[in-house]
């Protein structure tokens, strides 16, 4: 796997700027889940705010991850606690939150012909090098990414599926770039994308 300075899940955390009395709460965002445990709790907690609430899921994810706008949007989101009982304390991450947000809805909208919906050219810009390299990663091994959607998070098979994925790597860093992957924050930016991808052919961004 290809190391770098860049580290995906700092680049893709999705934070805008906070109002004073949410910067503190809101810190933890920025900081990857510490075990396994912890991350399936996130995918957990995602996955029931998305089929709770699919249209709200869908309008944050819409937004452009730059702005104040997204991260006021996934914030409230993050509220919905009382919801998703049963899943005990939460540490947040946002790029986690916001990929398990895109899986429910990419499955939500039919994960059988996943594949197809992600393959393929579509116009498309990046908005950063991060997503420049999902992106391509999405479009050049569509099967692989469907394939890694069909795992469990942390699991044995998700390892796996991640492995078939990283040939595609070297081709979609930009020139001049190297890339520090990880597993967990790799899934979420390869979900981030392919529902964009899905979004765009379907007309809804």
């Amino acid at each position: 796997m290809m190391r770098t300075a860049l580290s995906l899940c700092l680049a893709l955390a999705l934070a805008a700027p906070a109002s004073a009395g949410q910067q503190d709460e809101r810190r933890s965002d920025l900081e990857a889940p510490a075990t396994a445990q912890a991350v399936q709790k996130v995918f957990k907690f995602s996955r029931c705010v998305a089929l709770r609430y699919p249209t709200r899921a869908a309008n944050a994810l819409a937004l452009d991850y730059r702005t104040p706008e997204y991260g006021e949007a996934l914030y409230k989101l993050s509220q919905n606690k009382s919801a998703c009982v049963g899943l005990g304390r939460l540490h947040f991450s946002r790029v986690l939150m916001a990929g398990g947000m895109a899986e429910t809805l990419l499955e939500r909208d039919g994960v059988k012909d996943l594949s197809a919906r992600i393959s393929g050219e579509v116009r498309i810009t990046a908005r950063d090098d991060v997503e420049f390299t999902a992106l391509c990663v999405v479009r050049m091994a569509p099967d692989a990414v469907a394939a890694l959607f069909a795992t469990e998070p942390t699991s044995a098979a998700e390892k796996t599926a991640l492995s078939a994925i990283t040939p595609a790597l070297p081709g979609c860093v930009r020139g001049g770039l190297t890339v520090k992957f990880n597993r967990h924050g790799l899934r979420a930016v390869l979900a981030l994308a392919a529902y964009r991808i899905a979004q765009t052919r379907a007309g809804n961004s």
